[in-house]
Order: structure tokens, then C-alpha cells, then sequence
């Protein structure tokens, strides 16, 4: 599992990295991005989640996003 970034409550890098498994059961803060679909009708796209994601698998979800990698 890749690596991510370990931010403090002001966003900026502490130096550390962990794995996002470290980041979930610490609740350590890490950088992740998102991109939000808006069609022309003002309508958000949404999309499920896999139903292998540890966390709210078969959920839907307002965005794409994902993890930073260190």
C-alpha cells in the first residue's frame, strides 16, 4: 500500500508518512483530492462505491477522489 503524507490541523506536511490503513485507525490527517461532477441543470453526478472498500462499501458518494501519495 502506497504511502501518504501526515498533515497537521494546518494542512502543512509534519514529515511523517504513513499508509492510508495508519491514517483511518490513528486518525491521522492526510491530503486527498476530489472532483465534483456538476452537469449543465445544476445536477451533481453521483457515483457507488465498490463493495470491496473497506469504509461505507455500496455507498453512493458525490464525488471521485482519492488518496495523495507521498
Amino acid at each position: 500500500m502506497p504511502l501518504v503524507d501526515i498533515v497537521g490541523t494546518d494542512g502543512n506536511p509534519t514529515g511523517q508518512t504513513a499508509t492510508q490503513k495508519e491514517c483511518f485507525e490513528k486518525g491521522l490527517l492526510k491530503r486527498c483530492a476530489w472532483i465534483f461532477f456538476v452537469c449543465e441543470k445544476r445536477g451533481i453526478l453521483f457515483q457507488m462505491r465498490s463493495k470491496n472498500k473497506a469504509l461505507y462499501p455500496s455507498h453512493w458518494h458525490v464525488t471521485v477522489s482519492g488518496h495523495i501519495d507521498s
